[in-house]
């Protein structure tokens, strides 16, 4: 960790993550043990209580005890592609890895129902044939929930039938806005040696011509704009891309850093964001951190961020044509950039920071169990 290169929250917070992992990642088996620590340190609790349960899993099929057992195991659950001395994952890999799980005395109730939530991902993912086997299973737990991070993620757990008779929520992810934040935008398109004479608008994924990030209905909305005689620049970043969009079009290539990725957020006047299919959309809350105003479709987690017509504009569904609308419409609005950039900042702080998102979280374990 190098606190110069990131921000003071960040480096804090790792800071005091590592050294509660450090500290009570050893062999004790009373997760109680560690309960208060974790509820007053409310920046490392979300991340602390997962890797604990991982770290007490690995450590407790390490005790004496079980010595025998594990060998044992180990040697029956080894395979070419895993060559992890990581007893937890193979463990997780059996196929009855769970009945063993929740018939052991060394786990509590709380790691059996992470255990749980882990494998049922895992079966899910490789053999769905087999998730109705351990339904019955997930359903003895009656105090476990699941949270996704958008709205839409939240009506996909209510309409699961793996998932449909717990609740549900939405919390969306957390930003850095101490990082992600406003900078001179002349500045910023200087350093990018963006044109000052006309608006920038940016468009970026790791691959820039990927169709479900929506990369047609962009290049179709350019093209309505272009007609139309609008004189607009166009900066993406991503996988090479040789096609030029207009005839001032400035591809970045890959960006490395998230720092670079604030830099080229505040050189933008308008982010486009026409993905098809978006859990959140952290490309989209990232740029209104920075003050930057967002064209993207109506769908997925882009619902939860943009408000229509404040700090960006919700087109409709695979509609270019509205496409090309919001981009004219925030052209329009960024005519007054002081109060726009404020709506764009002030929506992920209120909602999305890092403060915003743990409070969320904290509530919701507070409301929902008795710790």
């Amino acid at each position: 960790l190098n606190s110069d290169k990131i921000s003071q929250e960040t480096y804090n917070s790792q800071l005091n993550y590592i050294t509660f992992y450090s500290l009570n990642t050893d062999t004790k088996t009373n997760f109680s043990d560690y309960k208060n620590k974790l509820k007053n340190d409310e920046l490392i609790w979300l991340k602390s209580y997962r890797y604990f349960l991982e770290l007490y899993v690995k450590n407790e099929f390490k005790i004496k005890k079980y010595e025998k057992e594990i060998k044992d195991f180990e040697l029956k659950t080894a395979n070419n592609k895993t060559k992890t001395k990581d007893v937890s994952v193979q463990y997780e890999d059996s196929e009855n890895s769970f009945l063993q799980i929740e018939n052991s005395d060394l786990f509590s109730v709380k790691a059996k129902e992470y255990l749980l939530y882990v494998y049922l991902n895992r079966i899910a993912k490789s053999d769905s044939q087999k998730l109705s086997t351990y339904i019955s299973i997930f359903k003895k737990y009656s105090n476990l929930i699941f949270v996704g991070i958008s709205d839409w993620c939240k009506a996909e757990l209510s309409n699961s039938f793996a998932t449909n008779s717990r609740k549900s929520f939405a919390i969306g992810n957390a930003i850095d806005t101490n990082l992600f934040q406003v900078k001179d935008k002349k500045k910023c398109k200087e350093a990018l040696s963006f044109p000052l004479n006309m608006p920038v608008i940016g468009f970026g994924a790791r691959s820039v011509n990927s169709q479900i990030k929506g990369y047609n209905y962009l290049k179709q909305a350019i093209g309505i704009l272009n007609d139309k005689g609008i004189n607009i620049s166009i900066a993406t970043f991503g996988s090479n891309n040789t096609e030029k969009l207009s005839s001032n079009h400035y591809h970045l290539g890959y960006l490395n850093s998230r720092e670079e990725m604030v830099d080229y957020y505040n050189a933008l006047d308008i982010y486009i964001s026409p993905t098809l299919a978006e859990a959140f959309g952290n490309t989209v809350a990232e740029a209104l951190a920075c003050g930057t105003p967002v064209v993207g479709f109506k769908t997925g987690g882009l619902i939860d961020i943009i408000d229509h017509k404040k700090n960006g504009y919700l087109a409709n569904y695979k509609d270019a044509n509205d496409l090309a609308t919001g981009i004219f419409f925030l052209l329009e609005k960024i005519k007054e950039p002081e109060s726009l950039s404020i709506s764009c900042r002030d929506k992920i702080i209120t909602h999305f920071s890092r403060k915003a998102i743990v409070e969320k979280h904290i509530n919701l374990i507070n409301t929902e169990f008795e710790i």
